[in-house]
C-alpha cells in the first residue's frame, strides 16, 4: 500500500513537473533572453512578405513561409508615418498560453519590425494571434493578425 502511495504521489508530481516546463517556454524572463540573443543575431531589415494582410492603411507580413515553434522569425508592419505603436503582444488562440510582450523596431518612415519567437504546445499546429494597438488621429485602433505555427 505503501508503494502505491508513493507511485501516485511520484506521477502527480512528473505531471505537474512537466506542466510546468510546458508553461516555462513563455515565461517573460525566457522572452528576453531569447530577445536579446535574437537582437544579437539579426539584422533588421524589410525582411518580410510571405502571409501578407492588408487592414486599411496597415500592411502585415511575415519572414518566413512556415513559422515553427521555438524558431525566432520576423513580421513587418508598414504603416503610415501618422500612426504610432502603443503596444503589442502574441497570444494563442488554440490553446492558451499566456501573452508574450511584442517590440516593433522602426526600420524606415513608414517600416516597422518585430523579431518573434512563440513556445510550442502539444498540438501540431497551432493558431497565434500577434494584437497591435495603433494610435492614429487620436484615436487607438486594434489590428490583429493570425499567424499559424506549425512543428517541423
Amino acid at each position: 500500500m505503501l508503494q502505491s502511495y508513493h507511485t501516485r504521489h511520484s506521477l502527480v508530481l512528473l505531471s505537474l513537473f512537466t506542466a510546468l516546463l510546458s508553461l516555462t517556454a513563455c515565461n517573460d524572463s525566457n522572452l528576453s533572453i531569447n530577445k536579446e540573443s535574437i537582437d544579437k543575431d539579426t539584422q533588421l531589415t524589410h525582411c518580410c512578405d510571405s502571409h501578407p494582410l492588408h487592414i486599411e492603411p496597415f500592411h502585415f507580413a511575415l519572414s518566413a513561409e512556415y513559422v515553427h515553434p521555438e524558431s525566432p522569425f520576423s513580421v513587418s508592419l508598414h504603416m503610415p508615418n501618422d500612426a504610432q505603436i502603443e503596444g503589442a503582444k502574441m497570444r494563442g488562440v488554440t490553446m492558451y498560453m499566456g501573452t508574450i510582450p511584442v517590440f516593433f523596431k522602426q526600420i524606415d518612415k513608414h517600416l516597422w519590425q518585430a523579431d518573434i519567437m512563440v513556445g510550442a504546445c502539444s498540438e501540431a499546429q497551432m493558431i497565434w494571434q500577434l494584437s497591435v494597438d495603433i494610435s492614429r488621429n487620436g484615436q487607438i485602433r486594434r489590428l490583429t493578425y493570425p499567424i499559424k505555427v506549425t512543428h517541423p
